[in-house]
């Protein structure tokens, strides 16, 4: 008998521990609505921060523009995400990931993180060449 309960105690903590992989105490996470208005960019990550992974779903009205740019300034993959499309970026260290709206009309975007979730984020003018 004493056996037994020396197996139940050992299933209850891997149990415990199974639930604490999947609810992210190992990956912290965080989700976001964003809203971003016309001929605006969001930026998140600036400066040192981890890498991290985002899964991006837009909104319903329109396309919107979304590239990374690196730590030297350069800007890498370039996507244009369709209304109700997703996508997963992964964003290495020190990369800052764009969210371009270039309508007239403000968009949402939703946007769940894993990995490093102590990022910046704020707004700016899109920049017309």
């Amino acid at each position: 008998m004493f056996s037994k309960v020396k197996f139940k105690s050992a299933g209850i903590l891997c149990i415990a521990i199974a639930g604490c992989i999947t609810s992210s105490c190992i990956l912290p996470s965080l989700t976001s609505t964003t809203l971003i208005q016309p001929q605006k960019s969001f930026m998140l990550g600036q400066g040192n921060h981890g890498p991290y992974k985002a899964y991006v779903q837009n909104g319903k009205k329109d396309t919107i523009t979304i590239y990374q740019r690196l730590i030297n300034g350069d800007t890498i993959g370039v996507v244009k995400l369709q209304p109700n499309g997703n996508i997963v970026l992964k964003v290495a260290r020190d990369t800052q990931a764009i969210f371009e709206n270039a309508s007239s009309k403000t968009i949402s975007i939703k946007i769940k993180l894993y990995g490093d979730t102590n990022l910046s984020m704020n707004y700016e003018n899109i920049k017309n060449p």
